[in-house]
């Protein structure tokens, strides 16, 4: 990792408001002038989905940081799959941990991320000035680990009455799956309740990304 670019990661269980988060410090981090990209682990995870499936991501935010940023939507990941009894969300989930991570290796998708934030062309495009990568996807300890090795920032944003989001967000995937639960009792240097409004939310996240600094 060159040494001009921080990492952020966040964790928390779907519905917390970890991209919202993620999109508030790439807000104020470009005020400062640092560039600022997002990466998830689980977007191999999405590029294969999107193989199987045929429903092909969209770009769901090209302002708040300096990459467009490919995704499912809410309503995508809703979308029921005919003859798998699942949906988009429920494969997403299934395909990325019960079949690769169990199945082949557990630090598969740590591997593609290391890769393409390592890659030339990504060098390249962020060239020497400063810069964060914002992962909106911990998930993992041995994510958690990998992030260890590189002096990433790690956050946890935490939302109460989540049994009241789940009905918010039914597209097939379950709060009680490893991949929402696995890094619940693991130690973050920051933590956000989102416990208000949006606007209360991104005001914790550019508080904290104020305090962030960069090496001259």
């Amino acid at each position: 990792m060159k040494s001009n670019v921080k990492v952020i990661a966040l964790h928390g269980a779907y519905g917390s408001g970890k991209d919202a988060v993620g999109a508030a410090i790439s807000d104020l981090l470009r005020e400062r002038g640092i560039s600022c990209y997002n990466k998830k682990f689980g977007s191999a995870v999405k590029r294969c989905v999107w193989a199987l499936t045929g429903e092909p991501m969209k770009v769901v935010d090209d302002k708040s940081y300096d990459w467009p940023v490919f995704d499912y939507t809410r309503d995508q990941k809703a979308l029921e799959l005919p003859g798998l009894n699942t949906t988009i969300g429920g494969l997403l989930q299934t395909f990325a941990t019960d079949v690769v991570r169990n199945q082949i290796h557990p630090d598969t998708w740590i591997h593609v991320l290391k890769a393409e934030i390592e890659s030339p062309d990504f060098m390249s495009e962020v060239g020497e000035g400063p810069a964060a990568v914002i992962i909106t996807d911990l998930r993992f300890p041995n994510e958690e680990m990998w992030l260890e090795t590189v002096g990433a920032i790690k956050i946890k944003v935490k939302r109460p009455f989540m049994d009241q989001v789940d009905e918010l967000l039914n597209d097939g995937r379950s709060r009680d799956h490893l991949s929402e639960q696995d890094l619940l009792d693991i130690d973050f240097d920051h933590v956000i309740v989102n416990d208000s409004s949006l606007e209360n939310l991104e005001d914790k996240a550019y508080k904290l990304a104020s305090s962030f600094e960069w090496e001259d």
